[in-house]
């Protein structure tokens, strides 16, 4: 029969060596298979892809552009294809039309970052070279989705902060309002895309 204080001393050392071993460094295997399940278990679609996930199809959109405050508007039609790729994470964008009687084409890819918390847009065209990026949110009902960026403005070189507002209908069309911050801080709206469903 073993002693009390031999018993305790027993359990004592038996729970030392359970802490050593639960404070053990975990091997390169099981940190690699850590960060893999966490990786996976946010690769996967959630609900705010179910948002944008509307947009998927064929459109008409009337674009109107405003290129300075005060400034008549340029109204053009144009023809977009939205399409989820890549197992439905993210939305790729084929846009045609003509700006100033020249053709112009885009594309743009837009999406959800689960692991940043934010919706992701990507967008360039035939009349530029840069990639404008823009990160936002979706207000909690899911019919707007609100993105902040910068671009460089090409006569002063410059970076201007916009805004961009995607807000959809009860008919299932959508439009995507732009809006350029100022120097003095006011906003002027420089674009306006109304997209209805062919």
């Amino acid at each position: 029969m073993v002693k009390k204080p031999v018993l305790i001393m027993l359990l004592l050392a038996l729970a030392a060596g359970s802490v050593v071993l639960a404070g053990e460094e975990p091997t390169p295997e099981e940190q690699g298979q850590a960060a893999f399940d966490a990786w996976m278990k946010l690769a996967a679609p959630g609900e705010h892809h179910k948002h944008f996930a509307r947009m998927e199809g064929f459109w008409e959109v009337e674009a109107t552009f405003w290129y300075a405050p005060g400034m008549e508007p340029q109204v053009t039609k144009g023809l977009s294809t939205n399409i989820l790729i890549l197992g439905k994470r993210y939305l790729e964008t084929k846009y045609a039309s003509e700006v100033n009687g020249m053709p112009f084409a885009g594309r743009g890819t837009l999406g959800y970052d689960r692991i940043a918390g934010e919706y992701v847009d990507t967008w360039v065209d035939n009349m530029g070279t840069g990639v404008l990026m823009m990160r936002g949110s979706c207000s909690d009902d899911g019919k707007v989705i609100t993105l902040h960026g910068e671009q460089m403005d090409p006569a002063t070189k410059e970076n201007i902060k916009a805004r961009s507002v995607t807000t959809f209908s009860e008919d299932g069309n959508y439009l995507i309002e732009m809006w350029n911050l100022m120097p003095d801080g006011s906003e002027f709206k420089s674009m306006e895309l109304a997209y209805t469903r062919k």
